[in-house]
């Protein structure tokens, strides 16, 4: 079978501020929510799943269907303002 069999497969680009069972003398508390997913475990704020960390995930990460459609939708309008831009000029404008 082609693909993955598990989602235990999928590999993080990286792998730093894990979830912990309990705080080490060195880690800052503010820094550590607890129990995010429901599992009893200190999460990072900038882990993915994070409170700042999810925010920059979902902010940051893009598909390559996103990329096109912005790509598609800036061409679209740089068309539409190359045709009707001299249509709709500020002088005209203020008329309606």
């Amino acid at each position: 079978m082609v693909g993955l069999q598990e989602k235990s497969e999928i590999n993080r680009p990286w792998n730093i501020l894990n979830p912990k069972e309990e705080l080490e003398v060195s880690d800052n508390p503010i820094f550590y929510s607890y129990d995010v997913k429901g599992k009893g475990q200190y999460t990072h704020i900038m882990h993915d799943s994070g409170s700042i960390g999810a925010f920059l995930k979902g902010f940051l990460v893009t598909t390559v269907t996103q990329i096109i459609q912005n790509f598609l939708l800036g061409w679209s309008l740089f068309y539409w303002a190359l045709l009707f831009g001299d249509v709709f000029t500020p002088k005209q404008l203020r008329k309606l």
